[in-house]
């Protein structure tokens, strides 16, 4: 296949509504030339950009809608236009280049990390239509301006590094500062690590705790170029873990590594699912390495095709399946006529093949894209922001698009540098390099939206509340437990390694949540892991309401499942057409597909039938089993025959399995 959008550019007229940082309007224009694919009034490309880049103004107040195919002059399709700040009125100096997002795990806050040649700028996103710009982090002392800077974010902290910057390091910084600071302020950073000088990139592995400097240079430990390995369990002291950098790849033949994504694997390769996996963007190569053990790393497989010019960037699909690739130079150096999406069948990851590409019509650079669900979300410089739905893989397709730069589509490096597309509130952050900062709405929701409501009987302590022990609170996992060899192979067999960044106070256990098709579908069309609270609602692994990726807008039947109680399914579909909907087990019995699916709790409460220990949908004599083996041993903690969630294996336990075998509890889950 050689898929291609239908998306056509065509001229426009642009306007732009002037409102600086304040809910007023008015109307002026931004730019006189037409949609042109070579200079526009006799101007260059870098011309353009920065003549541009000075009239532009900063929009807030009110959401702008993509109408006929402008927000507020930009070209678009089904992105609506939330806020833009101009880099004139950024806090930092400079050009704008990564940006990132960080969700305040406390608040619920959101916030965007954009980075600037002299330094870095936090934006408080919460409120779409008006962000805040909270304050800038200065360069590190002793370092120097630079083009180049990328940022990530774990536990709570961004890990900044720049590249051509002389003694830069990595800086780190706090981001709870944020929620108590006084805009506009400067900060200084938490901390700084000194062992690398310059780098061109950062990448951290949320699943493993673990980052990965790369393109390390000018001093310090720079692992030629390739994987800088850090330990960032605490995060402002990273522990050096070592290097990896396969010297077959790079053009200076030192294993450089411009970019990388690291995941704990769960794809088709039996051979490597739950190794800690790193797929490098090395310039010449895609390469694929075993990183599990930092001490002795080593290199899986690795690919090129005939017509690289620079493997830069890629990211890998949800199912670890493909890998989608993209080449900044093929454009330029006339290899490929237009912007092309390189896609790698990564099903043996030992022998990873240049399956086929993705090609849009349009003839632009392109630069950084991340998956979320079907979706890639693709930073193509002077054609904006393009997301690509790689649903059906050999049928893919432009979906939306905005164009944060509509003075022309030429290849020129002006436009989006990167973009974050994983905050729960759907939005889309965006870093135009000349232009500024976008806040955007798809129309069109990227991931499903799910506020859901369980009890569970074990726990249920009256008041519409549930309450667990204090053995079992001490023992509740951070991660979600179904990844557990007991689970394999049974409805609870979850290989996704979710963890949550702070546990909440009020917890009561990890849950598992379906969509399916229909009433009879037993396939799920996707499945999330979850946190469910006392108050029966469940959350996602951050906090935020529980999003679905890889399913389209529409309605859904709703299956919840737990460890040792009986799976529950909604009787009827969930509305989700609009990209977010509810659903509330608990206030009736006929909320549950079935007869007599849930245990009444008392007071017009209901909630899933306790004791089913050995996960076959029965609470039958196996359980016992499991209960008596587990009492008889002493067990305690997070145990599967603790069926009331108290940390202990006790008479109670052995009372909610008699009364529910007695009833002949059973799933009505299809």
């Amino acid at each position: 296949m050689n898929c291609r959008s239908t998306f056509h550019r065509i001229g426009f007229a642009v306007a732009l509504l002037v409102v600086g940082l304040a809910p007023a309007r008015g109307q002026a224009p931004i730019f006189a030339g037409e949609g042109a694919v070579g200079p526009v009034d006799g101007k260059s490309g870098i011309e353009l950009l920065e003549s541009d880049a000075s009239v532009l103004s900063s929009i807030s107040g009110a959401m702008v809608p993509c109408a006929a195919g402008f927000a507020a002059g930009f070209p678009c399709q089904g992105i609506d236009l939330a806020a833009f700040i101009a880099k004139a009125d950024l806090l930092v100096h400079g050009n704008l280049s990564d940006v990132w997002g960080w969700r305040d795990p406390v608040t619920g806050n959101e916030y965007g990390i954009v980075t600037q040649d002299s330094g870095t700028t936090f934006i408080d996103v919460t409120d779409a239509e008006n962000p805040v710009l909270v304050g800038f982090l200065p360069l590190h002392a002793g370092s120097s301006a630079s083009s180049w800077h990328d940022v990530r974010v774990y536990d709570s902290h961004a890990f900044i590094v720049a590249d051509a910057a002389g003694a830069a390091g990595m800086q780190i910084f706090d981001l709870t500062q944020l929620t108590t600071a006084s805009p506009p302020e400067t900060f200084s950073e938490t901390a700084h690590y000194p062992g690398i000088a310059s780098a061109h990139n950062i990448s951290v592995n949320e699943a493993t705790g673990f980052g990965y400097i790369v393109g390390a240079n000018g001093g310090g430990t720079t692992c030629g170029g390739g994987l800088h390995m850090l330990d960032l369990s605490t995060p402002a002291v990273p522990d050096f873990a070592g290097c990896f950098a396969d010297a077959t790849t790079g053009r200076s033949g030192t294993g450089y590594s411009h970019d990388v994504q690291c995941v704990v694997y769960h794809g088709p390769d039996v051979e490597h699912q739950g190794k800690e996996v790193c797929f490098g963007s090395n310039e010449t190569h895609v390469v694929i390495a075993d990183v599990t053990d930092k001490n002795n790393p080593s290199t899986i497989g690795k690919g090129t095709y005939p017509s690289a010019r620079y493997i830069h960037q890629g990211w890998l699909t949800e199912d670890h399946r493909f890998f989608l690739q993209d080449d900044e130079l093929d454009e330029t150096g006339s290899t490929v006529a237009n912007t092309t999406t390189y896609i790698w069948d990564v099903e043996d990851l030992d022998d990873p093949v240049m399956a086929d590409t993705f090609m849009n019509p349009i003839g632009v650079i392109d630069h950084n894209q991340f998956v979320v669900g079907r979706y890639s979300v693709q930073s193509n410089y002077a054609a904006g922001i393009r997301v690509i739905d790689f649903g059906d893989i050999e049928n893919a397709s432009e979906l939306l698009y905005f164009d944060t730069y509509p003075a022309a589509n030429t290849k020129v490096f002006t436009g989006t540098w990167g973009n974050y597309p994983y905050l729960a509130s759907g939005l889309i952050l965006a870093s135009s390099m000349h232009q500024g900062f976008f806040v955007l709405k798809p129309a069109v929701p990227l991931r499903l939206a799910l506020d859901l409501r369980v009890f569970l009987e074990g726990p249920y302590a009256g008041s519409d509340s549930m309450s667990t022990g204090a053995l079992f609170q001490a023992a509740l996992p951070a991660s979600q437990p179904y990844l557990a060899p007991e689970f394999n192979g049974t409805t609870l067999d979850y290989d996704l390694p979710e963890a949550a960044p702070l546990l909440p106070n009020n917890a009561v256990d990890w849950v598992l949540v379906e969509l399916r098709a229909s009433d009879t579908d037993t396939n799920p069309v996707t499945t999330e892991a979850g946190i469910l609270l006392r108050d029966g609602r469940i959350v996602a692994a951050g906090g935020e309401t529980l999003r679905f990726d890889g399913a389209l807008a529409g309605s859904y039947w709703v299956v919840v499942r737990h460890r040792n109680h009986l799976a529950v399914m909604s009787s009827g579909p969930v509305d989700l057409s609009s990209g977010s909907g509810a659903w509330d087990f608990t206030d009736s019995d006929a909320k549950a597909f079935g007869s007599n699916p849930m245990k009444g709790l008392g007071g017009g409460r209901f909630g899933m039938f306790a004791s089913d220990g050995s996960i076959d949908g029965n609470v039958t004599a196996p359980d016992f089993n499991l209960w008596n083996a587990a009492t008889t041993a002493g067990a305690a903690g997070y145990e599967l025959a603790d069926f009331n969630l108290d940390g202990q294996v006790t008479a109670p336990d052995f009372n909610l399995w008699n009364a529910n075998t007695t009833a002949g509890a059973s799933s009505k889950v299809p």
